[in-house]
């Protein structure tokens, strides 16, 4: 997969967890994290008189299982593995609750300064090599949270959800939804909310990863529209995934195309095919989406038919 989609898969501005932790290009984010979780420090030692101490004993807790949550050993000590997990847990939460306003943005903050990092943390909070277990932010997030949160009932999926919404653009009765949805990371968090509802129903009771993509050939858009077959924007639908054929039409909610999407397409596609015990709702729409777009025409047929809003780039490069 990294051969074929090259970087997709690497932060550009952020690295969360072990497996691009030091990188060169990434290390200015590391001292905005570190002022984050001063603040965090600051805040919570003058509500709930917690320490930094406090912080590591609660990862501490959940070490093991948070180790075995990668699919290679992390050598790392065991102090440094859960300085690790609190500095990017941390980071992750202070930034949620910015954008959500249940804290303050300071008036000399560099992420301030910097808005046009925003849509690079939207990409690299949802990449698969780019991950800390949600239980270990969950458990930061039970830690750290404070009165005003709840007595609004934030979950911490409503604040991921609300910040990923300046991007995806959903309803607040769809997100509504998922405010208590369980999942493994963020990259699962965003993607299980797409699924179709039955589908999240089933999840618990049977074995999705035995759901195999259909290997029948798709024709492109070109073709099918040789053969008769339509193609019609389905509105309403509960997710951009879902796609029905009938009455001899093929019809599909719209969806934007631009660089957030791109990246969290190609990356929820990498996360169904690394893990076994995951449906492949994802695999079997870019699947059909890379059928029906074989030529610039196919995605220019596409976008007239309000399908696809491209803001990626050429019809050639979509």
């Amino acid at each position: 997969m990294i051969d074929c989609n090259g970087r997709c898969y690497e932060p550009r501005v952020v690295s969360i967890g072990p497996y691009h932790r030091g990188h060169t290009h990434l290390q200015m984010m590391e001292e905005h994290k570190w002022h984050y979780l001063d603040a965090l420090l600051t805040r919570t030692h003058q509500t709930k008189s917690l320490t930094l101490e406090d912080y590591m004993k609660t990862v501490k807790s959940v070490e093991d299982e948070a180790r075995e949550c990668y699919s290679e050993r992390i050598h790392m000590k065991s102090d440094e593995f859960n300085e690790m997990m609190v500095l990017d847990g941390c980071f992750i939460l202070e930034l949620f609750r910015k954008v959500s306003q249940l804290v303050p943005f300071q008036q000399d903050d560099p992420i301030v300064a910097m808005a046009w990092v925003l849509p690079f943390f939207y990409r690299d909070f949802l990449r698969i090599e780019n991950q800390i277990p949600f239980f270990v932010l969950e458990s930061l997030f039970r830690l750290t949270r404070g009165d005003d949160e709840k007595e609004t009932n934030a979950s911490l999926p409503s604040l991921a959800f609300a910040f990923f919404n300046n991007t995806m653009h959903r309803t607040h009765q769809d997100l509504a939804r998922f405010k208590d949805l369980k999942s493994k990371h963020l990259l699962d968090l965003v993607r299980s909310s797409l699924l179709p509802e039955s589908e999240l129903h089933a999840r618990s009771v049977t074995n999705p990863g035995k759901k195999k993509v259909p290997s029948n050939i798709i024709h492109s858009i070109s073709k099918l529209r040789r053969a008769g077959i339509k193609i019609r924007e389905l509105k309403d639908a509960e997710s951009f995934i879902v796609v029905r054929f009938r009455h001899g039409a093929i019809e599909m909610p719209s969806i934007t195309v631009d660089d957030f999407m791109s990246s969290f397409l190609q990356n929820s596609v990498a996360y169904e095919q690394c893990h076994v015990a995951c449906s492949k709702h994802f695999t079997t729409y870019a699947t059909l989406l890379d059928c029906l777009m074989n030529t610039y025409k196919d995605v220019e047929y596409l976008c007239d038919q309000n399908i696809i809003e491209n803001y990626f780039g050429t019809e050639a490069e979509m």
